[in-house]
C-alpha cells in the first residue's frame, strides 16, 4: 500500500514538473515573438502583456481603432496596472474624436506611464487651447525630459504663442525657474522668433530681473538685426549704472577704464590667433588703463575690434591717443568710421606704424542725412592682400572720442 502511495506521489510530481517545464517553454517562445510577431506570440500565450501591447500598437498604426481598443482591454484584463493599456486607449479616443474619454484616459495614462509621450502631448494641446498656461508649461517640462528631440516641434509652438502677452508672461515666469530647456528656447527665439514674441518674453524677464548679461546681449543683437537701433541702444543704456548713463558719450568706454563687455554699444573684441587684445596699466595712460594690441607676426585679415555708434547727421572729429613699439606692417593700421546701412566710409585716420611714444591724432568726418542711421568704428589693417596683411609689434590706444564740430 505504501509503495502504491509513493508511486502516485511520484507520478503527480512528474506531471507537475512536466506542466511547469511546458509552461516555461511556452512563455519563452511567446516572449521571444512578442515584440516583432505579437499575433504568433499570443497563439502560444494569449495573456502575454508585451505581445498584447505590441499588437495594439500595430493595430493603432494601421488605424484599426476598434481592434486596437480590444487588444488594449485584453492587456488591461491580463495586467490591470499596465500603463501601455491606458496609453493605447487614450490614443484611440483621440483618433475617434471622443474628447471626454481622451481627457480621462490621458490623465490616467499620464499617472501610470510618466515616460509615454502621447498623453502629455495631447493634454498640452488642450491646456494651451483653454489658456491654462501654467499647467501647459508643466507638461512642456515633462515632454522635454521624455523626448528632448521634440524641441524642434515644441519651439515653434511656444514662439508663436509668445506673441500673446498673457502666454509670454506665463512663459517668462517659468523661465525664471531655469528649466533645462531655457537656453535652447532662447537661442531659437533669437534666430526664428518674431519681434513681437521676443519683445513680450524678454520684457517680462527683464521686469523680473531674470535676464543674465549674455541673454541681454542676445536681445540687443536681435533688435539691431531687426533694424530697431533706437530700442537696442535704449535697452543697452538702461542696463548701465546710473553714474555712466549720465555721462554717456558718442564713443563708450573710449578710455578703456572698464573691461569691454562685448555687448550692445560697448567695444566688441573677438577672438583671434593673430593678435592678442587686452587692457594694460602703463605710464602715459590717461586713467587706469589703455588698450593693448600685440600682433604675433601672422597674416591678420581683420582686427577683431569695433564699436557701433549712433551719430546724428552732422560734422564730427574723431580723436585718439596712440603709442607703438616696433609695429611693422605693409601699410599700417587705421581707425575708420563707416555707415552700417550703406557701407559708406566716412573717415579714415592716418595709419600708425613704427615706434613712437604717446601722440594725439584726429580726423574729421561728416555723417550724411540719409542711409547712415548707424555707424561702425573699427581698427583696420590697411595692408594689401596676402603677405601684405602680416603685422608685428605692439600698439596701445587711449582716449578715443568722437565729438560734434560746432562751426
Amino acid at each position: 500500500m505504501r509503495r502504491v502511495a509513493t508511486g502516485a506521489a511520484w507520478a503527480i510530481a512528474l506531471t507537475l514538473a512536466a506542466v511547469a517545464c511546458w509552461r516555461i517553454v511556452v512563455t519563452g517562445i511567446s516572449d521571444r515573438l512578442a515584440s516583432d510577431k505579437p499575433q504568433r506570440a499570443l497563439d502560444w500565450d494569449p495573456a502575454n502583456p508585451v505581445a498584447l501591447a505590441a499588437l495594439a500598437q500595430q493595430q493603432l498604426d494601421r488605424k484599426e481603432w476598434a481592434a486596437a481598443r480590444a487588444s488594449a482591454l485584453r492587456l488591461l484584463h491580463a495586467e490591470p496596472l499596465s500603463p501601455e493599456g491606458f496609453v493605447i486607449l487614450s490614443k484611440v479616443a483621440v483618433a475617434e474624436g471622443d474628447m471626454e474619454q481622451t481627457e480621462t484616459l490621458s490623465s490616467i495614462a499620464l499617472r501610470r506611464a510618466p515616460h509615454a509621450l502621447g498623453p502629455p502631448a495631447w493634454l498640452l494641446g488642450q491646456q494651451l487651447e483653454q489658456g491654462d498656461y501654467a499647467q501647459a508649461l508643466d507638461l512642456v517640462d515633462r515632454i522635454w525630459r521624455i523626448a528632448p528631440g521634440m524641441q524642434a516641434r515644441i519651439h515653434p509652438v511656444l514662439m508663436a504663442l509668445a506673441e500673446k502677452p498673457a502666454f509670454a508672461d506665463a512663459l517668462a515666469e517659468r523661465l525664471t525657474l531655469k528649466p533645462v530647456w531655457r537656453a535652447s528656447l532662447i537661442n531659437s527665439m533669437m534666430i526664428k522668433g518674431s519681434p513681437e514674441a521676443i519683445e513680450h518674453v524678454f520684457s517680462a524677464l527683464q521686469r523680473r530681473d531674470a535676464l543674465d548679461a549674455g541673454e541681454m546681449g542676445q536681445w540687443i543683437d536681435r533688435l539691431a538685426k531687426d533694424g530697431a537701433w533706437g530700442e537696442a541702444y535704449a535697452r543697452w543704456a538702461g542696463e548701465l549704472p546710473l553714474s555712466e548713463m549720465n555721462t554717456l558719450r558718442s564713443v563708450y568706454n573710449g578710455g578703456f577704464e572698464s573691461e569691454p563687455s562685448g555687448t550692445g554699444f560697448d567695444w566688441r573684441i573677438g577672438k583671434s590667433v593673430d593678435v592678442i587684445i587686452d587692457r594694460e596699466s602703463l605710464a602715459g595712460a590717461d586713467g587706469s588703463a589703455a588698450l593693448r594690441l600685440r600682433f604675433l607676426g601672422r597674416r591678420t585679415e581683420r582686427i577683431p575690434l569695433h564699436q557701433w555708434l549712433l551719430l546724428a547727421p552732422g560734422e564730427y572729429r574723431l580723436r585718439f591717443r596712440a603709442r607703438a613699439q616696433d609695429v611693422r606692417s605693409d601699410r599700417g593700421l587705421q581707425w575708420t568710421v563707416r555707415c552700417l546701412d550703406g557701407r559708406t566710409e566716412l573717415a579714415t585716420a592716418d595709419a600708425v606704424s613704427g615706434t613712437f611714444d604717446w601722440t594725439e591724432r584726429a580726423v574729421d568726418l561728416v555723417v550724411p542725412e540719409r542711409d547712415c542711421r548707424v555707424q561702425d568704428l573699427e581698427l583696420r589693417n590697411a595692408g594689401s592682400k596676402g603677405s601684405g596683411k602680416i603685422v608685428f609689434g605692439t600698439l596701445w590706444f587711449d582716449d578715443i572720442s568722437i565729438d560734434r564740430i560746432n562751426r
